[in-house]
């Protein structure tokens, strides 16, 4: 366990709710719907943006006293930046597709980009390969199995797939009633989102055996997910554990290495903590300032352990319009 995974471990208690301070890291322009977002080694965070043409990578300085974000990359061939996952040290897959807004569905194929961080977090530094191309794949959630396979999930198909890096195969690996989109007549029809696989090493160099776990959100079904996998293939290894359910619209998570989820909840503004024990919480603070929350991410520094940070879209009225553009928080559970 990392120390400063250990230190937020030991703040996480029982309980409704747990008191945190919110600060706001970017402000985006109205409309900006921030997708997903995720931690370098640094500190620096990676910002995904679903919408734009062409999808657009974003990275931004949370430790600055003023708003800093740098357009990292455009990727061609794709509106939308569907799911972030670091699968070596300092290399991020970056899963980039196309969504309609008029559908709510994403359309056409994927796309998985290699950004290798590993000379600098500058646009000039930064150096973005395609490493594999999925036919008849819409990839959603994201998440490294090892340094040569990803897990994601196509949310549209309700299943949970794995894709070799090397060869660009890919193939289900779970699709049940965990993962589907079994509710009929909702707008989204999303079933399995948010991916993290929890494992000792967070950013594992080869394909060491033994067993992990595979945690997953489905949006239709409002819950969150445990199974057991086999660390090398990717396959589950026993039954799929509910942990919490009748959350209403969930987004992507966060886990820390105790096994406790943090979830975005859309809809609600507000990320739900769920224990291994069932329990949930959620993280209270000045809500107004997370509307429409996405994704979520740990602080990996010592400066910024205790600190969970928050990708949203800006909520929306009752019209529909978006109330201000996407940002990106920083909420401190330790206050």
């Amino acid at each position: 366990m990392r120390p400063a995974s250990l230190y937020l471990a030991a703040l996480i208690h029982t309980g409704t709710s747990l008191a945190a301070s919110v600060r706001i890291v970017h402000q985006f322009p109205n409309p900006t719907w921030v997708e997903n977002i995720a931690s370098t080694r640094n500190g620096s965070l990676l910002a995904g943006i679903l919408g734009t043409t062409p999808a657009q990578l974003h990275i931004l300085d949370p430790f600055s006293n003023t708003s800093q974000d740098t357009l990292l990359h455009t990727f061609p061939y794709s509106n939308a930046i569907f799911g972030i996952t670091e699968y070596k040290t300092d290399v991020f897959a970056v899963a980039a597709g196309n969504f309609s807004a008029t559908t709510a569905n994403g359309t056409g194929d994927a796309n998985i980009w290699s950004v290798d961080l590993s000379r600098g977090t500058s646009p000039n530094s930064a150096k973005v390969k395609k490493i594999a191309y999925l036919p008849r794949a819409q990839i959603n959630g994201l998440a490294a199995l090892d340094s040569e396979t990803l897990l994601f999930t196509d949310s549209w198909a309700g299943n949970i797939r794995k894709v070799d890096i090397r060869t660009g195969k890919y193939e289900v690996i779970l699709q049940d009633a965990s993962t589907a989109h079994n509710v009929s007549g909702v707008p989204l029809s999303l079933g399995a989102n948010g991916l993290k696989v929890l494992r000792s090493d967070p950013v594992p160099s080869s394909r060491a055996g033994g067993s992990a776990f595979l945690y997953f959100s489905n949006l239709q079904l409002g819950g969150a997910y445990r199974v057991q996998i086999d660390a090398r293939t990717g396959r589950p290894q026993g039954r799929v554990v509910m942990l919490a359910t009748g959350l209403g619209e969930v987004d992507d998570l966060a886990v820390t290495e105790d096994g406790t989820a943090f979830v975005a909840r859309d809809e609600a503004n507000d990320i739900v903590r769920i224990g291994l024990d069932g329990e949930v919480g959620f993280v209270s603070g000045e809500h107004k300032e997370i509307q429409g929350p996405t994704s979520a991410v740990l602080g990996r520094t010592y400066r910024d352990r205790g600190v969970l940070y928050v990708g949203d879209y800006g909520g929306l009225t009752a019209e529909g319009s978006y109330i201000r553009g996407g940002r990106v928080t920083a909420v401190d559970l330790t206050v």
